[in-house]
């Protein structure tokens, strides 16, 4: 399909599915909640009411128009650019949200891996969020895109891991040799009576299907993979790829969703996914989330269960791993579907009161927490049959007066199927990564993270690797 074909179905579908589908149900859901008149004399804002959507949809916890965005001299405020003559402010009045980001890494593998080596790569995102409520076009309705590319290559081929010591490097692209630029997710959301909300597209389902908000964040938290996010869900839906869920939040403890999407590996990041329109191979998630307090200590458990009818031929991993680059495909006898159960937790132990600095609203508040996530796979027909990480990170709580540094300290496990062991004898029974990170707030728009990672990669021929990097991440 040529660039102006997709263009013009993207734009028809999305025209269409307003206009015929999401206008009226829209209307239905204000009219029952009485909310068409709450915000100024707009329409319901999706993005007033939960802008954590937001958050999850950028893997970044802040945006431009958000509750904690801060105007003023270039050491205040929250964007590099600030506001230049009014206008973006303007733009976020009518429902237009814009915000972009540069994130930088000089790495070096000091030893061990598959190879030692200083690299300096980085990434752009472009986020864009058009909520209809504030446009006063009709309440509840929001449309999302996120464009991305990625400049030079980085130290994942120099570690060797199966997991990639730089989680970033692998967007939009996995070719590490390859610059390039693409519009990686583009969907629409549409809340409904009964606190409900829907949402279809191309999307990343890591950004919702294993989020925590701990450790969920690659571009100022943790870099090594299995520290940011699951591998196991990788195996069902490729970064990225048609979606649709349904969602449903009977309280503020609870949340349920359920999702279907493409699982046949033909829809990345830069291709067009009409093409892969085809109910062959999909996949069916149920996601559970449990929000609480104790002692006035925020937690969340999640849990996720996982169907694929995906017929794998070899022991297979999803494109965000190095395997197939470092041993080849192995192949099994033919397997048609697969299955998964994974979770993780968060878990305050200290909150620290809000005194000064920059706000926190809708945020995870200053103190220290605990994480971990966890997985389970057939051994039968998975690289990763189970995984493991636990970690503690803190927020405002480290040197006296900086109120808005951050840390982290985490371990990850990636325990290798027995069965794909007995085929081969080139990997270890796991893959192991330690990380430490320290991120500065050297202005509100810029950040300046230190790491280091001891990474005992899978592959036998790699001996541990030790890494240390920097990584700054700017907001325009």
């Amino acid at each position: 399909m040529n660039t102006t074909a997709f263009w013009r179905k993207l734009l028809l579908g999305l025209a269409m599915l307003a206009l015929i589908g999401f206008g009226p149900s829209a209307s239905a859901a204000a009219e029952t909640s009485g909310e068409d008149s709450t915000q100024g004399e707009g329409k319901f804002s999706l993005i007033e009411a939960a802008p954590e959507l937001y958050y999850a949809a950028m893997r970044y916890d802040k945006f431009f128009g958000d509750a904690n965005t801060v105007q003023g001299g270039i050491f205040e405020r929250s964007y590099l650019l600030g506001d230049p003559g009014g206008y973006r402010q303007k733009f976020v009045d009518h429902g237009l949200y814009m915000d972009i980001g540069v994130t930088q890494f000089l790495q070096r593998n000091t030893s061990g891996g598959n190879n030692k080596n200083t690299r300096f790569n980085g990434s752009t995102d472009l986020w864009i969020w058009f909520d209809t409520g504030k446009a006063n076009l009709w309440p509840g309705g929001a449309f999302f895109v996120h464009g991305e590319g990625r400049w030079r290559s980085g130290i994942n081929n120099d570690v060797g891991s199966i997991q990639s010591a730089n989680y970033d490097q692998n967007f939009p692209d996995t070719d590490s040799s390859n610059n390039n630029w693409a519009l990686s997710q583009w969907y629409v959301l549409q809340s409904l009576p009964a606190n409900l909300l829907v949402g279809a597209g191309k999307m990343n389902f890591a950004s919702w299907g294993d989020t925590n908000p701990l450790a969920s964040r690659e571009r100022t938290q943790f870099t090594y993979s299995g520290l940011v996010v699951n591998p196991i869900p990788g195996e069902y839906f490729p970064y990225t790829t048609l979606i649709g869920w349904l969602n449903w939040k009977p309280n503020k403890s609870h949340s349920l969703t359920g999702v279907t999407g493409i699982n046949n590996g033909t829809a990345t990041a830069e291709a067009g996914t009409f093409d892969t329109l085809t109910t062959k191979d999909v996949s069916f998630v149920f996601d559970y989330v449990y929000t609480y307090e104790i002692a006035q200590r925020p937690g969340r458990f999640l849990v996720d269960l996982a169907y694929s009818n995906k017929e794998r031929n070899s022991f297979d991993i999803s494109e965000e791993r190095l395997f197939g680059q470092l041993i080849g495909a192995i192949p099994i006898q033919e397997k048609h579907s697969n299955y998964t159960l994974i979770g993780n937790f968060a878990q305050y132990l200290w909150v620290k009161e809000d005194s000064e600095g920059i706000t926190r609203n809708n945020l995870p508040p200053r103190g220290i927490g605990i994480f971990g996530r966890f997985g389970w796979h057939p051994e039968d027909r998975n690289v990763i049959d189970a995984f493991y990480s636990f970690g503690i990170r803190g927020i405002g709580v480290s040197i006296p007066g900086r109120n808005n540094d951050e840390w982290g300290i985490g371990w990850a496990g990636s325990h290798i199927s027995d069965d794909l062991r007995d085929l081969t004898d080139e990997l270890r029974k796991w893959e192991h990564a330690f990380e430490a990170y320290y991120n500065f707030m050297l202005t509100p728009a810029m950040r300046l993270s230190a790491n280091t990672q001891v990474i005992r990669p899978a592959v036998e021929d790699f001996d541990t690797a030790l890494t240390l990097g920097l990584r700054l991440q700017v907001d325009w």
